[in-house]
């Protein structure tokens, strides 16, 4: 997943002849390909600043993920859990009738955060960075509902820093997943088996 971070970052790099085509399809925005752009736009930092945070915050939550789900569930579900974050930002801006595009991996990232802080609520966690200036941590559980309480708050009041509405998005699909969806997803797969079955008979 980093690597296509990495990958992603350095279309931006390119320049101006690549904007055009980044802006289309690298950016979550109400009007042009949403879905694509939605899709995209979970791999997409236009700043290191941007790339650097979302980078540590993935590294620091996907491995309990991958560890629970297995790599192609926890695939699955940061792509499941961005498209429907950026879905979730969008509706604010079809509101307020705005046209502003955003990008970053951070809503799928709260998806794996919502995943983790359901199924392991007494894990510790502490504020990257500032815990080695003033040690503290604090339980998995109090660390999400402090976040959506802070991203309710920035949704509410209109704050800009963040897109709270497609954190939000992301967070309660995590908890969904971590509470009800594996158990659905797992419920669904002999029908999954046999309609591909059917598929890759009919083809032959």
């Amino acid at each position: 997943m980093i690597g296509s971070y990495l990958a992603v970052f350095a279309m931006w790099r390119a320049g101006v002849p690549a904007a055009s085509v980044m802006m289309k399809y690298f950016t979550s925005r109400p009007t042009g390909n949403p879905l694509i752009s939605n899709l995209l736009s979970c791999f997409s930092h236009y700043s290191f600043l941007h790339l650097f945070c979302n980078g540590y915050v993935f590294l620091s939550f996907a491995p309990p993920v991958i560890d629970t789900l297995g790599l192609e569930q926890s695939a699955a579900l940061y792509i499941s859990g961005g498209v429907i974050a950026s879905f979730a930002g969008i509706i604010p801006k079809l509101i307020r009738g705005i046209q502003v595009s955003s990008l970053g991996a951070s809503g799928a990232i709260m998806c794996y955060l919502g995943y983790v802080c359901t199924t392991m609520p007494d894990s510790r966690l502490s504020i990257a960075f500032i815990s080695e200036i003033f040690p503290h941590s604090f339980s998995a559980q109090q660390g999400l509902i402090g976040l959506m309480a802070m991203d309710t708050l920035g949704l509410i009041l209109g704050w800009k820093l963040f897109d709270h509405a497609a954190h939000l998005g992301g967070v309660i699909f995590g908890i969904w997943y971590a509470k009800y969806g594996r158990d659905w997803v797992w419920s669904k797969r002999h029908q999954v088996q046999k309609l591909w079955r059917q598929i890759k008979s009919d083809s032959n």
